[in-house]
């Protein structure tokens, strides 16, 4: 999105419930909570009730899931020096 609000476009290839967006501290990728579960198409909405962080580059490439505890990770954030 542009700063004055235009050209808004989806990033992340999923339509279940996914939020707390953060950016990385070299602004490079954005880190998230993702109901998804496995493989970037595969959403088990019903089955399971845990959210997972997950990182992707800003252009949606490069999408990697980091946790995978079967409990909700939420809120995923970077310090500014990249810790």
């Amino acid at each position: 999105m542009r700063a004055d609000g235009t050209d808004v476009r989806q990033v992340s290839p999923s339509d279940v419930d996914e939020g707390y967006v953060s950016w990385t501290a070299d602004s490079r990728a954005l880190v998230y909570d993702s109901f998804r579960d496995g493989s970037p198409e595969i959403y088990r909405d019903g089955e399971r009730e845990a959210f997972e962080i997950w990182i992707m580059n800003i252009d949606g490439s490069d999408l990697r899931k980091l946790t995978d505890t079967g409990t909700s990770n939420l809120y995923p954030s970077f310090e500014p020096r990249g810790s």
